[in-house]
């Protein structure tokens, strides 16, 4: 049926197909024997208006009935009583080539400049075409479409004289002449740092028939679809792989951390120590992808001289949920070659969880490795996360000295404040000095309200007075007579964080052995305030730092902790606040109002009464439940339901005791 000197055949089936109404197969043969495939399947849907049955129970052929030099065939559908005659129409035969001046391309031999004047490889590609068929015209029109690597997203390969034009993909229309042959040359030229280097480029040039308006009576030509359409040619580019061409690489990875553990806060870099070697053949768009914590982000890349050329990118947890650093070590990195960097990161200041930070990392290349190879393709690094604080604890008695007439008559009936007796305020400082932040701590405050057999001592006027990333529970016991509050002149009892900071800058903090400075060298430094005399109070002793205490709660310190928490031989209440979001260098102020009883004192039969008076804090790392605010006696002073999933570190700092002195007419607080 095509004329090309095989015998063709057709194949009716009237009862197959949609609905049953019969399919028309048309095989060709070929050197081979006959396709496996139809070259043509006729449905009754191909004659629109016409209503066919049976179509195929007859079929006739092998005689040219409109004189094309091509044998057409007569279909019979006898349950539609009708006869289908079909002309078969011209084949057109075209022989195609694409040739290259290049075998195999070298990146480096850069022959060919850009209108820039960048020099880069090239090849020269050159398509050559001729037609011939059996009652065909002398002329044909075809339709080209050039494409250069097609199959790529980003085509490395472009048309040098498109230039300054990036064109891989173009068209034209040509007319051939029966028996001649065209050819047209075209240079091509491969972009700079392409990563794809193990697929060969293609070069490829597709073609088909432009319709064109036929005589009438005269069937339009139809390309031969038996063989390709198209004339497609491969650039190669040169790879060190031996004489199979096939790169077998054998990456090899280790990795080390510039420190053991990570202290949550520091000012010390993380660095991760990279060592990458490949003892195989060339590895192509080798890369490096190391999986990081989400509170870990990426700075740069540090590298030796004699280094190969690495570069990394591509963390953005915020946009992909996943914190990946990608690095490319080499395209290719070659055989026998070790690259040595350092990935510098910085972890955030506060980090979400205190697991371990983990770094995972892999290293592979596009041209696979063995499986006996790949064991060393991978490394991790577990940095255990350590919490580390240095609390100051500083407090300020105000005033410093009490003064009182030991025989001014104590009224026996209580209105106002000043009934009660001199009025003592405290005011303590809660200060980070870092490395980490603080997320979360709790603070105590043990003031001795009551002695033991419940007579007042230090009646609490008000509710504490906070400054600062904090909040205290309500007390209750405050002012429970409800006496008459005196107006007071501002800053005799509400010390600023800048005076508190005045203050403790101003005198020679006493050694640690301590607990209370000398009023005497405030004063040399400093003239006396009008009544008010602030006294400080060194609690450098319970500063935590790297040669500090740590105090942690478990079995071991619970009855450590217990002991802080204890009023000593009084009824105290329990102030509890909570800080958090501490950063280094930030404190918190909380100020204690009250008025010292002076009948209790008065009653008292010793010349020293003790009171314990402090604050402690406790930092968590995670959530726990606390003793709530409230008085308690000595046996009540326990902490119960501490409960917690995972360890978590707590530190306990405490302030000193307040002490009482009798001198007469004053007391030394």
């Amino acid at each position: 049926m095509n004329r090309d000197g095989y015998e063709d055949f057709a194949v009716g089936a009237p009862y197959a197909g949609k609905d049953g109404k019969g399919i028309i197969y048309i095989y060709h043969g070929s050197a081979d024997g006959v396709r496996d495939k139809p070259s043509q399947i006729i449905t009754p849907e191909e004659f629109p208006g016409v209503d066919l049955n049976t179509l195929g129970f007859a079929v006739s052929g092998s005689l040219d009935m409109d004189s094309n030099e091509y044998p057409d065939i007569v279909i019979g559908a006898y349950d539609s009583e009708r006869v289908i005659f079909m002309k078969s129409r011209p084949v057109v035969n075209i022989t195609s080539s694409m040739k290259l001046s290049k075998d195999v391309l070298s990146l480096e031999d850069k022959t060919c400049s850009l209108k820039d004047k960048t020099k880069v490889a090239c090849v020269e590609a050159t398509l050559c075409l001729m037609f011939s068929g059996i009652g065909v015209a002398s002329e044909i029109d075809l339709a080209l479409t050039h494409t250069l690597d097609g199959n790529q997203k980003s085509p490395r390969a472009l048309f040098l004289d498109a230039q300054p034009y990036q064109v891989s993909n173009r068209s034209r229309n040509i007319r051939l002449k029966k028996g001649v042959q065209f050819c047209n040359k075209t240079m091509v030229y491969i972009q700079n740092a392409i990563r794809d280097k193990l697929t060969p480029i293609e070069i490829k040039t597709s073609y088909e028939l432009i319709d064109l308006e036929p005589y009438r009576y005269v069937l339009k030509p139809i390309l031969n679809l038996n063989v390709p359409t198209a004339a497609t040619n491969e650039i190669n580019i040169e790879k060190n792989c031996g004489k199979d061409d096939i790169c077998i690489p054998d990456l090899q990875l280790l990795a080390a951390s510039n420190m053991g553990q990570y202290s949550i806060g520091t000012k010390k870099r993380l660095e991760l120590d990279m060592t990458i070697r490949n003892a195989g053949e060339d590895a192509f768009e080798s890369m490096l992808y190391v999986t990081m914590p989400l509170d870990v982000n990426y700075i740069n890349i540090e590298k030796s001289k004699l280094d190969f050329p690495v570069s990394c990118s591509g963390a953005h947890p915020e946009l992909t949920g996943e914190n990946v650093l990608k690095c490319d070590i080499g395209n290719p990195l070659p055989a026998n070659k070790t690259l040595n960097f350092k990935i510098l990161l910085e972890p955030s200041r506060v980090v979400s969880s205190t697991n371990d930070l983990v770094f995972s990392m892999v290293v592979n290349s596009t041209n696979p490795e063995k499986n006996e190879t790949t064991y060393n393709n991978f490394f991790e690094i577990e940095l255990p996360v350590r919490v580390e604080v240095a609390l100051a604890v500083r407090g300020i008695s105000v005033p410093e000295v009490v003064t009182y007439n030991k025989s001014e008559e104590i009224p026996k009936s209580m209105v106002r404040e000043t009934d009660i007796g001199p009025e003592v305020t405290h005011v303590y400082e809660v200060g980070n000095q870092g490395p980490s932040s603080i997320k979360q701590g709790e603070v105590y405050i043990l003031w001795p309200t009551n002695t033991l057999d419940g007579k007042s001592l230090l009646y609490l006027m008000a509710q504490p007075e906070v400054r600062g990333n904090a909040q205290c529970e309500r007390i209750e016991d405050v002012n429970p007579l409800n006496l008459q509050e005196i107006r007071r002149r501002p800053r005799n009892h509400n010390i600023s964080i800048q005076d508190l900071k005045e203050q403790m800058l101003m005198g020679d903090w006493r050694s640690k052995s301590s607990l209370f400075k000398s009023p005497n060298s405030v004063r040399k430094r400093r003239e006396k305030r009008e009544e008010d005399d602030l006294y400080l109070l060194d609690a450098e002793d319970h500063f935590l730092s790297d040669e500090g205490e740590d105090h942690y709660l478990n079995d071991e310190g619970e009855d450590t902790f217990q002991e802080e928490l204890s009023c000593g031989l009084t009824l105290c209440t329990k102030i509890r606040c909570t800080i958090s979001n501490l950063e280094k260098g930030d404190q918190v102020i909380f100020s204690i109002r009250s008025r010292l009883w002076r009948e209790t004192y008065n009653e008292v039969q010793c010349f020293l009464l003790n009171m314990k008076c402090g604050l402690f804090c406790m930092l968590n790392q995670s959530s726990r439940k606390l003793p709530e605010s409230g008085k308690s006696s000595p046996v009540e002073n326990q902490i119960s339901n501490r409960q917690s999933t995972e360890e978590f570190k707590q530190i306990m700092i405490s302030m000193s005791n307040l002490n009482f002195r009798y001198n007469s007419d004053s007391f030394e607080l």
